[in-house]
């Protein structure tokens, strides 16, 4: 049997590492810097099987890679709302990072969000 070399263990830790790669809320949160004041409880990422994990501190869900948003904010976004728990204070420390970009998926549509102007208006999407 052959034996493992260190620089073998550290390239078998960078490859599982690109392999479990955030996506969703948690995404957004560390592509825009945020910093809350209570931390996102759900973490999702997407990885080779599904499973979750549930405790009191954190809900881990792994995803396959059917899953997968596309890498932009409306991809992450719509992730997040499909598959994640609404946390109020990431959207509004979110949307005060990133202004007046409108979330323009599907799924932020059907939440309430309006394509043309980035805001709710009487709970439906106002699309132009």
């Amino acid at each position: 049997m052959e034996r493992l070399q260190a620089s073998d263990i550290a390239f078998a830790f960078q490859i599982s590492d690109l392999r479990h790669v955030h996506v969703g809320f948690k995404a957004l949160e560390a592509a825009h810097g945020l910093r809350l004041a209570q931390p996102l409880r759900g973490v999702s990422s997407i990885g080779t099987t599904r499973f979750s994990k549930h405790s009191p501190e954190l809900d881990r869900n792994q995803y396959t890679p059917g899953y997968s948003p596309q890498d932009r904010f409306s991809g992450h976004f719509g992730f997040g709302l499909k598959y994640e728990e609404v946390h109020l204070e990431f959207f509004a420390r979110l949307f005060a990072a990133t202004g007046p970009e409108p979330p323009v998926s599907r799924s932020c549509r059907s939440a309430g969000f309006s394509s043309a102007c980035g805001r709710r208006q009487n709970g439906a999407a106002a699309c132009r």
